[in-house]
């Protein structure tokens, strides 16, 4: 059996706790709290929805790979494997879909049913992604930088001014520069397949040798390299005002993209190296972040809750860092009971799977009774 990458589930258990927390400051901050908010934002959301979609990549090109070396000689299993995948995505976009139509009758706002959201940017990247799958790493890599190109000139074009009122090809494009437009994160979702593809052939090697030969050689150094030339270039390009609401991270600046991918590929790089050196023992102290991990989906839908507890009540002081951390620690205690007394029962993430299996295997059956008749 393929060993589990414990550092992707650590690196995503950070991911969640960085939406909480981002999701949970400037709800609980009065206004005098603004500027730490833009501050963390612009530095640290590096790690939020972006880091979600690159770790989304890595993840969903390993699970292929695994099911493609499963079933090499079966053609019809891998059209099922398909199925089942693209009914995860639409699944995902139907569960946003109604997140948005339910906002967008709340705040009597027609078009926020075309919000670019979290679940939304996920669903289209899986839908995206499948057909580039069995693509080379370069080719991946150019359409993520087509990506990026396009939305650069598509937004020279059709950028709003000052107080002039969005087309409609930018709300159906973008909605606001403040969400997750598929043109810039589908970038971050289609590099983490190629260091998806990395790690699978890493995992591949038997030879111990030659397995931290290849560690060293084709991840942690090129890829180390990579996202500090990245994470300079983002800043050489455009030095951001880390205290402003219109700061880099806000608007989605390609400068700020730039300097996203580069954190997301070295902590990646980093976790790996500490993982598999073994400079830190994984098996027991990366679990408070694997249950956030575990429970990605469940979190998002619940943490909502969390921001109404303490509504602008406080400044930005000793006290709302100890409840801010004390609450932390108390959600992922909770998530921890969750695992041990209900286990997957309350994923919302295996739910999807389990529903997307049954879906695909119930096409399957009917197709096999057809071909019978």
């Amino acid at each position: 059996m393929m060993k589990r990458i414990k550092s992707i589930d650590t690196f995503r258990g950070l991911c969640m706790i960085w939406l909480v927390t981002a999701h949970i400051i400037p709800q609980w901050l009065n206004n005098s709290g603004y500027l730490l908010y833009d501050f963390l934002w612009n530095i640290t959301d590096s790690i939020g929805a972006c880091a979600f979609l690159f770790l989304s990549g890595i993840s969903s090109f390993i699970a292929f790979k695994k099911r493609e070396s499963n079933t090499r000689e079966n053609a019809f299993s891998m059209k099922n494997a398909r199925n089942e995948y693209y009914f995860r995505a639409l699944i995902i976009f139907l569960i946003g879909f109604i997140v948005n139509l339910i906002l967008a009758i709340y705040n009597n706002m027609w078009w926020w049913i075309f919000a670019w959201d979290f679940l939304q940017v996920i669903s289209i990247s899986l839908i995206l992604a499948w057909p580039l799958f069995k693509r080379s790493n370069l080719v991946r890599i150019a359409i993520a930088i087509a990506f990026w190109v396009v939305n650069e000139i598509i937004l020279f074009f059709i950028r709003p001014s000052l107080g002039e009122e969005p087309s409609l090809v930018f709300m159906l494009l973008y909605t606001t520069e403040q969400l997750d437009s598929i043109l810039w994160f589908f970038s971050f979702f289609i590099i983490g397949t190629v260091i998806g593809d990395l790690i699978f052939k890493y995992l591949l090697i038997e030879n111990n040798a030659s397995k931290k030969k290849y560690l060293k050689n084709n991840i942690l150094i090129p890829c180390i390299i990579i996202s500090i030339i990245l994470i300079c270039l983002g800043y050489l390009l455009e030095f951001p005002d880390l205290f402003s609401s219109q700061g880099w991270a806000h608007i989605r600046s390609l400068p700020w993209r730039i300097y996203a991918l580069g954190v997301d590929i070295f902590l990646i790089s980093l976790l790996i190296f500490i993982e598999e050196y073994e400079l830190i023992k994984f098996k027991k102290n990366y679990r408070f972040l694997f249950y956030f991990s575990y429970y990605s989906f469940t979190v998002y839908a619940s943490h909502y809750l969390l921001t109404l507890i303490f509504l602008n009540l406080f400044n930005v002081d000793l006290t709302f860092w100890f409840f801010l951390i004390m609450t932390m620690i108390l959600y992922g205690l909770l998530l921890n009971v969750l695992y041990k007394k209900l286990g997957p029962k309350v994923s919302i993430k295996i739910q999807i799977s389990r529903l997307s299996s049954f879906l695909a295997n119930y096409i399957d059956k009917r197709k096999n009774r057809v071909m019978r008749l």
